[in-house]
């Protein structure tokens, strides 16, 4: 196994490194606009079967459109009842070319080596598939808040 899962929040480690918790609020505040994109991308962009990678609590399933056959939610922890299979982004159980669309939210940088896993998505994605892609904003971690 690759990956190892981080021991604090996020919010928690930002305001150790010396961020204001306005400014930890401000970062919670795109993450909820974000959402909304994220929200609107699944359903217009995503028919047939769709793997939704680090899916966390599952809160994309829900606005998948009539066009999706499978939603198949993977995560390193079950944090929810409805995650379908545990496993690591960077060793996706998956036969190649299994999925039409790949939903990959706020995960990329939580991984060691992130690009093992942009190259598990190309490897299980179907020719002519979709990958709706986003990371939060990376900060300057030697830098002072």
């Amino acid at each position: 196994m690759i990956y190892q899962r981080s021991s604090k929040p996020y919010d928690q480690v930002l305001i150790e490194m010396g961020y204001s918790p306005a400014k930890v609020y401000e970062l919670d505040l795109t993450h909820i606009l974000l959402y909304g994109k994220l929200k609107a991308a699944v359903k217009e962009h995503f028919r047939g079967e769709v793997l939704d990678v680090g899916a966390g609590r599952d809160l994309f399933r829900s606005h998948a459109n009539e066009g999706v056959r499978r939603w198949v939610s993977l995560d390193f922890d079950r944090r929810s009842e409805s995650i379908d299979v545990q496993g690591d982004a960077q060793r996706l159980p998956f036969r190649n070319a299994t999925f039409d669309g790949i939903l990959c939210a706020d995960v990329l940088e939580h991984l060691p080596a992130p690009e093992t896993a942009l190259k598990e998505f190309k490897r299980v994605l179907k020719r002519g598939g979709t990958l709706v892609l986003s990371t939060p904003l990376f900060l300057n971690l030697h830098e002072a808040p």
